[in-house]
């Protein structure tokens, strides 16, 4: 019992800050593949909610967001950043790369950027783990291939470990 709720608390500790984690960790683990769809999208929300919620302040006081000293808006490098990433990907970009390339943490803190409305934010992103978490955990269910794992792997290769 004890050894179920720990792999539980990992798998949504995983899943709400490395997504791709989260998914290989249910996969190790055994759990049957509702139960780790399940866990996966809700470690995932809960990153988001956590990360999404505190994102401009933790944004703020890094100072990577600055205060306005008046109601009017003033352009500066920051906010043209923000503007290129929403023309270029718009929240349905964010959201679909949060889980595989950017972290949820980085993904939530740009999703609050563009939309700082967090239930709205909260639905993009549900989809993104929902379609993730399927396309993942299906592929591993019918092809038996471990994608996550593969992934680290081949990002590993990549940055020169």
């Amino acid at each position: 019992m004890f050894e179920e709720v720990i792999q539980i608390l990992v798998i949504l500790g995983l899943s709400a800050t490395k997504f791709l984690m989260g998914v290989m960790m249910a996969i190790v683990f055994g759990l049957p593949l509702w139960l780790a769809f399940l866990l996966t999208v809700l470690g995932g929300l809960l990153g988001v909610l956590i990360f999404g919620g505190l994102g401009e302040t933790i944004l703020y006081g890094l100072g990577f967001l600055k205060k306005p000293d008046s109601d009017k808006l003033r352009i500066n490098k920051n906010i043209r950043r923000i503007v290129r990433i929403r023309r270029k990907f718009g929240l349905w970009g964010i959201a679909l790369l949060t889980p595989v390339i950017l972290t949820v943490p980085v993904g939530a803190m740009v999703g609050v950027l563009i939309e700082p409305r967090l239930r709205v934010l909260l639905s993009y992103m549900a989809v993104a783990f929902v379609v993730w978490s399927g396309l993942l955990f299906g592929i591993y269910a019918f092809l038996g291939i471990n994608v996550p794992a593969l992934l680290e792997e081949a990002i590993y290769r990549l940055v020169g470990g």
